[in-house]
């Protein structure tokens, strides 16, 4: 089930039912949003099949990276070999006759040679093909192919929106509510925190960052040492990391809903327009934010974290 963004579905249902969508399409913003999910809806939609049956359809094409034979773990682009592949299966028109549809995931992560065998059959599509290319920063994108594409932008999700859309299929409302506070606007993390296992791991990083915030700086960096050593190597770990520092981000959250007396069911966006913010927790927020965008590059984890816990 799709919760929220009711404008960017009013707007395609529109163009569905007048005949008049584009030939390609890029979902950029936050991970865990509900850009695959709104993707995945669409392309049900535009074949006219349910979307348990979509992997199994001749004109549905989803491509993601794949995992190394030899380390069983995913590869770092989406290859050549899979843009040719592409190709080859879009060189003949729909098997059945209607729409063929691609999702690229992670599209950021085209590298150089497939980028640019997919500008190719973005420059020439075939007839009713839809490409939708699914990313967290469409900058990365060659700017050869953004120029081809319509962009929107998919953003945070309110947490009652989320909450209500969760008790909608099922879920029972201490719940529901508890989560899509947990989710920091993510859909799709508000769906994964219903899983016992993953909250555990969420209030372990909850006391985790209690815990930096409250023992003085040499035990900081102790903790600090562990959580590295603790780490997968390369993209995993970063990946590992981006969580890590997405519950620590709601910790401090929780911490200045507290100080401002709001309650925790409300947002600090939402919060804030009235009342004043914390500012060292507002600074504390703000490193954590940045050493999350900065962990797209290739940052040494260790010294990050260290200056991170300098200022806590």
């Amino acid at each position: 089930m799709l919760i929220g963004h009711e404008k960017l579905r009013l707007f395609f249902e529109q163009s569905v039912a007048n005949g008049t969508l584009s030939h390609a399409y890029c979902f950029t913003g936050p991970g865990s949003v509900g850009k695959r999910t709104f993707a995945r809806d669409l392309a049900a939609e535009l074949l006219k099949v349910k979307i348990s049956e979509l992997e199994n359809h001749p004109d549905f094409i989803y491509l993601e990276r794949t995992e190394d034979a030899k380390t069983g773990k995913l590869k770092k682009d989406i290859i050549i070999g899979q843009a040719r592949a592409l190709r080859e299966r879009l060189g003949r028109t729909a098997w059945r006759g209607g729409y063929q549809v691609v999702i690229i995931n992670e599209a950021e992560l085209l590298n150089t040679e497939s980028a640019n065998a997919l500008l190719k059959l973005l420059e020439e599509p075939p007839k009713q093909l839809v490409f939708f290319l699914i990313t967290e920063n469409e900058a990365f994108l060659l700017p050869t192919i953004r120029s081809r594409m319509q962009m929107f932008y998919f953003s945070l999700v309110p947490t009652k929106m989320i909450a209500n859309g969760l008790v909608v299929t099922g879920v029972e409302k201490t719940q529901a509510e508890m989560v899509a506070r947990l989710s920091l606007g993510r859909v799709g993390r508000a769906k994964e925190l219903l899983q016992p296992e993953v909250l555990s791991k969420y209030e372990i990083e909850r006391l985790r960052c209690d815990e930096i915030m409250a023992v003085p700086l040499y035990k900081r960096l102790t903790i600090v040492e562990t959580l590295v050593n603790d780490l997968e190597e390369g993209e995993r770990g970063r990946e590992q990391l981006q969580t890590i520092l997405e519950q620590w981000s709601l910790t401090v959250r929780d911490r200045i809903l507290q100080q401002i007396g709001v309650n925790n069911y409300t947002s600090v966006d939402e919060s804030s327009r009235t009342t004043a913010l914390p500012k060292v927790l507002q600074e504390q927020l703000d490193r954590i934010t940045r050493l999350q965008s900065l962990l797209h590059q290739n940052i040494n984890t260790r010294l990050a974290l260290e200056e991170l816990c300098l200022h806590f």
